[in-house]
């Protein structure tokens, strides 16, 4: 199967056309405009009409089977989008998608959308039947230190100008928000025809509206970016996050860290990962935090996690947020001045 990105996919179709595609990922915006691209190209080749089904584990198959068997010399070439909101994909629902590819014909287009793929589902008959003969569509979220190139090719494509300080902005108030980032990009080459984006020009009219998860604060905070750590502390306050979902999310992590610390005193590193399991993809940055933080820092860290903790089940949440700041503080290493969140 050949993976592509979004950004690659209009060009990719023109020449290589296919039968099955198989989307994953969680970014919206990609999804969105993986399926537009598809469905455009589609058009070119008679499919004019498009059927979506969202499966969940009591779906009607046999609604999806009995249109799948409806094929005539008179009939209207259609696509089938399955989007798989639960990524459990249990032995019956994988039988039933294989049950659905074998029916297929060739006034039918099907396309699956599923959150990722992992080992399991790389076991499945249905995915190694697709496999061989289908495009495979990677819409995972962008990663924060290559969304500046992702927006800089997005603005050449739709011939606007953005300076590097507009740039920035724009990265700030809409990381993990493409599609907002999207329509402000769109309001502002209706404002300024002549194509030209500058921090003066934009500075009023964007908002923030970045969207960020409790993983990406700890993600950020382990990788020592303290203002971004903050930045993203003051939308999940906004966002009503439960400091708690915080503290027990951290405090996994830094136990972790603390047990590998007092493992590699008398073990290999690399041993000490392979024996704890950890994904090849967290190594490299529970790595570099152990190497940051002393024994002595991590006491320190943990008696504030404990002073955090009981504000909490006491219900004093006035300190709260400030003292989280604080523990990005302690754990990024960094001395600096507080701002209000």
């Amino acid at each position: 199967m050949n993976h592509i990105k979004p950004e690659n996919l209009t060009y990719y179709l023109q020449k290589n056309f296919k039968k099955y595609y198989l989307i994953y990922g969680t970014e919206h915006f990609f999804i969105k405009e993986s399926l537009n691209k598809i469905k455009k190209i589609a058009k070119k080749y008679g499919f004019n009409e498009h059927l979506t089904f969202f499966i969940e584990q009591n779906t009607d198959w046999e609604k999806i089977f009995i249109f799948c068997k409806t094929n005539s010399i008179f009939s209207v070439r259609q696509t089938i989008t399955l989007i798989f909101y639960d990524d459990n994909i249990t032995l019956n629902i994988s039988e039933k998608i294989k049950q659905i590819i074998n029916l297929l014909h060739k006034n039918l287009l099907l396309i699956l959308i599923i959150n990722n793929i992992n080992k399991n589902k790389k076991n499945n008959d249905w995915f190694k039947l697709i496999i061989n003969n289908g495009i495979q569509i990677n819409c995972s979220s962008l990663k924060y230190q290559d969304l500046s190139t992702w927006l800089t090719k997005k603005t050449n494509n739709m011939k606007l100008s953005l300076d590097d300080k507009s740039n920035q902005l724009l990265c700030y108030c809409y990381e993990g928000n493409l599609l907002e980032l999207m329509q402000t990009l769109e309001l502002l080459s209706l404002l300024f025809t002549d194509g030209k984006i500058t921090y003066s020009r934009i500075k009023t009219i964007v908002k923030d509206s970045a969207y960020f998860t409790p993983y990406h604060w700890i993600n950020t905070v382990l990788k020592g970016d303290l203002y971004r750590s903050w930045h993203i502390l003051k939308k999940l306050k906004q966002e009503n996050i439960n400091p708690l979902i915080l503290l027990r999310n951290i405090q996994r992590e830094l136990i972790l860290l603390t047990t590998l610390k007092y493992q590699t005193l008398n073990k290999n590193f690399k041993i000490s990962l392979n024996k704890d399991k950890i994904y090849q993809n967290n190594r490299w940055l529970l790595n570099k935090t152990l190497q940051q933080l002393t024994f002595n820092q991590l006491q320190n860290i943990f008696l504030l996690l404990t002073k955090i903790e009981l504000n909490i089940k006491q219900n004093i949440y006035s300190s709260i947020w400030f003292e989280l700041q604080s523990l990005s503080m302690l754990i990024s290493k960094k001395n600096t001045i507080f701002f209000k969140i």
